[in-house]
């Protein structure tokens, strides 16, 4: 039985990839010559320990700072950051993180940053370096980078912004990635000025669809809370939204990589940028205030 599961999770990554790996099927693909494995943490945790031939990526390179907000960088930038890393159109990309704070974020925000340039050959490492150590070693070696070549494919339509949002409210279904005290006015977001959430979105804190190890909810859980609970559509289009892009980046990802969902926009800016323009629409449910 063990062995037809590795086999399959093979089989998927070929016809594509996975969202979620574990790390005994990491293991059995670890000397493939098209796997780039990049680890999100923090620059002391890699060099501390990785996993072997793994190559780091300090995640703020991805965004750009624009007014009081930041968002992706152009798909240009994001080419140059990929061949610096080694990635080509034919590398099935593994990403994982140290298990800190909210660093898993950061890997479905890497990964949203290959989705945009069209590439569809990655997976995230399910339970973070953890589950790597938990019957696998570590390495501090690292390894020179080849720089390759990346010819991208962008998909145009991945990202939104304010204006396509607002005229979007009450006509699709919007998802907020942050915890129920944000949504609902309980307190103000960091760096928010406006309590509240986008009127007509609903909530669904982003950490939900994890266990407290960090490890994906089963998949009955996952289509309980977005199909069953949120009554989803998974042929609709879909706008998903947090504090900024990395906590709406996981929501997106576990929409579309996991559920299959098939068209599941990403507001990049999220509140970081609507929150801070008084003409956005937006419900305080705590105070009983429409904004």
């Amino acid at each position: 039985m063990k062995t037809f599961i590795l086999i399959l999770l093979s089989t998927l990554t070929l016809l594509g990839a996975p969202a979620f790996i574990s790390a005994e099927a990491l293991l059995e693909q670890l000397d493939d010559p098209n796997l780039v494995i990049i680890d999100v943490g923090s620059h002391q945790d890699y060099h501390t320990s990785h996993i072997p031939h793994a190559r780091y990526l300090n995640i703020a390179q991805l965004c750009r700072n624009v007014e009081d907000h930041q968002e992706m960088q152009s798909p240009s930038q994001l080419v140059k950051i990929m061949e610096s890393l080694g990635i080509t159109n034919e590398s099935y990309v593994v990403i994982y993180d140290h298990n800190k704070e909210d660093e898993l974020l950061n890997t479905s925000y890497f990964a949203l940053a290959l989705h945009r340039l069209g590439h569809q050959q990655l997976s995230i490492l399910n339970g973070s370096f953890e589950e790597w150590l938990f019957d696998q070693k570590g390495t501090t070696k690292i390894e020179k980078i080849k720089v390759s070549q990346y010819t991208p494919h962008e998909n145009k339509t991945l990202l939104v912004g304010y204006n396509y949002v607002y005229q979007k409210i009450d006509k699709v279904p919007m998802i907020d990635a942050r915890v129920s005290k944000y949504y609902y006015g309980m307190y103000k977001s960091p760096d928010v000025y406006r309590l509240g959430h986008i009127k007509g979105s609903m909530s669904s804190f982003w950490k939900n669809s994890f266990l407290s190890d960090n490890t994906l909810a089963e998949p009955y859980i996952l289509e309980s809370i977005y199909v069953d609970g949120m009554k989803l559509q998974k042929s609709e289009e879909i706008i998903v939204y947090g504090l900024n892009g990395y906590q709406a980046s996981m929501n997106w990802y576990i929409l579309s990589a996991e559920l299959g969902f098939k068209d599941v926009k990403v507001y990049d800016a999220s509140m970081k940028e609507w929150g801070n323009v008084h003409r956005s629409p937006m419900i305080a449910y705590a105070f009983e205030t429409h904004r």
